[in-house]
């Protein structure tokens, strides 16, 4: 047996629920657009700001710095400098047969110094190079970093440097290398560092901080599209009530025009101007029925009352014969009739085609007459044509004799025996 696909139709939620996922959509982009801009408009301030700090460090330890022609002396004038040794000055130096605890414990001490002096996020990281690249003065975290060559030979040069360097443990530090000058003329080259752990932590800070906030907005966003859609889409339901109680004979009623001029206003004004055309629709109809039950009386009668005359009287052969012709011609007007009501029901739509031509109206008026007698003679009336001259009228003759018929049968119905 050939397997049957079966196609499942999956639900499309409804507009307040598809503007709730829309506007949450929205806020999502917005959301991670600012979230964006935030992050580097920080990441670049607090870099600008580094770098500012790094030069104007680096001119107020430059201005302790000086050279007499053949070495490079140097000066704490911020006091930030607990850390700077010589790169040349003499070390002390304990020689010592054997090891003693006293030894052991200041060993194990200047080694710890010496790793906590060695971290590039303590303490301040300075070299001092003069014009043969040769170290004059550097602080001890600064052996960690690895420093590119033209962060020495730009400021030789004459051209100042500035960039990320990296730390033998992968951290990354902000350097800024200047020239040293005395007279204008350069006699060495000064490198001052910051490690960048403080700005990566206030960004990584920063990104916690918005993946935390982040979906509680969106939350607050969609309960609050959604209350929104709810309460644009009320007057929408109270229409929809209101048109839902309007039936077909009740077609008076209107929807209630909210007082606000907006889209809501437009439709409820649509839905009154629908319920108006569909008003008139029931009108032209009830009035088509009454037509039709009204034209399709009188020939009937008339067909009855022939009948009739012929069977409760004995009449002669050519009496019956022209009873026959007179019930057939009018039950040719009743086939032309029914044809008229369809006619009818166009000219209610608008849609009614009419001839004009030439109509001898006073021969109407003497046949629709002669129709009609025998009814006025049977409710005691007498039926007279008078015409003086002949009338002449452009029109259409079926729709002629058609309202002459109604006018011949509103005369019999409402004029009192005997009359004329």
């Amino acid at each position: 047996m050939a397997n049957r696909v079966r196609h499942r139709h999956i639900p499309i939620p409804g507009i307040r629920v598809q503007l709730t996922l829309l506007y949450t959509a929205v806020f999502a982009v917005l959301l991670l657009l600012f979230g964006f801009i935030l992050y580097t408009a920080l990441q670049t301030s607090l870099s600008t700001g580094i770098d500012t700090t790094l030069q104007l460090r680096a001119q107020q330890i430059a201005a302790g710095i000086s050279s007499d022609g053949d070495a490079i002396s140097i000066q704490d004038v911020t006091g930030e400098l607990p850390g700077l040794t010589g790169q040349n000055s003499p070390s002390n130096t304990n020689v010592s047969n054997g090891p003693s605890p006293v030894n052991q414990t200041k060993n194990t001490n200047t080694a710890s110094q010496q790793n906590m002096q060695s971290d590039v996020n303590i303490g301040i990281l300075i070299r001092v190079l003069d014009t043969q690249a040769h170290i004059s003065y550097v602080s001890p975290a600064f052996h960690a970093l690895v420093v590119p060559a033209v962060s020495i030979t730009g400021p030789l040069h004459g051209i100042a440097w500035q960039g990320t360097v990296l730390a033998h443990n992968g951290q990354t530090v902000r350097l800024y290398s200047m020239a040293l000058k005395e007279k204008d003329a350069t006699f060495g080259v000064l490198q001052v560092g910051e490690s960048l752990a403080q700005l990566d932590a206030t960004l990584h800070s920063i990104v916690i901080a918005l993946l935390i906030i982040d979906p509680f907005v969106l939350l607050l966003s969609a309960l609050g599209s959604y209350w929104l859609a709810t309460r644009a889409f009320r007057p929408i339901l109270h229409l929809t009530r209101t048109a839902r109680e309007i039936k077909a004979g009740d077609l008076h009623r209107r929807v209630p025009l909210p007082q606000t001029r907006d889209e809501v206003y437009d439709l409820a004004q649509t839905l009154n101007e629908m319920i108006g055309r569909l008003d008139v629709a029931f009108t032209q109809q009830r009035r088509f029925v009454a037509d039709a039950s009204h034209e399709l009386r009188t020939p009937v009668t008339v067909i009855r009352s022939m009948t009739d005359i012929a069977l409760e009287n004995e009449l002669s052969v050519e009496e019956y014969l022209e009873t026959l012709r007179d019930v057939n011609a009018e039950t040719e007007r009743l086939g032309q009739l029914i044809s008229d009501l369809l006619v009818l029901a166009r000219a209610d739509e608008g849609q009614l085609p009419l001839d004009h031509e030439p109509v001898r109206l006073d021969l109407l008026a003497v046949d629709v007459a002669a129709t009609m007698e025998r009814l006025a003679v049977e409710r005691g009336l007498t039926v007279q044509v008078q015409t003086t001259e002949p009338v002449t009228v452009i029109g259409d003759t079926a729709r002629l004799i058609q309202m002459m018929m109604g006018l011949m049968d509103n005369a019999l119905a409402y004029t009192n025996a005997p009359g004329t």
